[in-house]
């Protein structure tokens, strides 16, 4: 499977630039940081905005970042658990210092693509998953 990924960094100042990169997309990850409440606040900030944006058509998967700091943990993750099933959205923690459930977010994310989500498209002996188009007519 092959992802192309687009990294917005949660900052406020790619906010207007950030539906350009989410339109159309099959899935988003939004990661915060289980250190901090401001952190998830603004990760459920963001969920919000692309599953109004996206008319829940694509997978979101909310990843907790930096649990080899659990000791300092903010967010509580039965806080996190009640939040994600309330509006039907994955959770990972993981750790990008020492990869730690790093791989489990994409396995998850290519279980979750569904047959309606995708097109597999073969060439030669490689499959390759395309996301089928959603839409008939639209610009840029």
């Amino acid at each position: 499977v092959k992802f192309e990924i687009w990294d917005t960094a949660g900052q406020e100042r790619y906010r207007s630039l950030a539906p350009m990169y989410y339109r159309g997309a099959t899935f988003a990850v939004v990661v915060y940081d289980i250190t901090s409440r401001s952190s998830f606040t603004g990760a459920k900030s963001w969920v919000e905005e692309i599953k109004n944006k996206c008319e829940d058509k694509c997978i979101i998967i909310l990843v907790g970042n930096k649990l080899d700091l659990e000791d300092q943990r903010k967010v509580d993750i039965e806080e996190v658990k009640e939040y994600t099933e309330e509006i039907n959205i994955s959770h990972i923690e993981a750790s990008a210092k020492t990869g730690e459930n790093v791989n489990n977010i994409f396995e998850t994310l290519v279980k979750k693509l569904s047959n309606d989500n995708i097109e597999p498209v073969v060439k030669n002996t490689t499959v390759i998953i395309k996301p089928k188009l959603r839409y008939k007519n639209f610009c840029c």
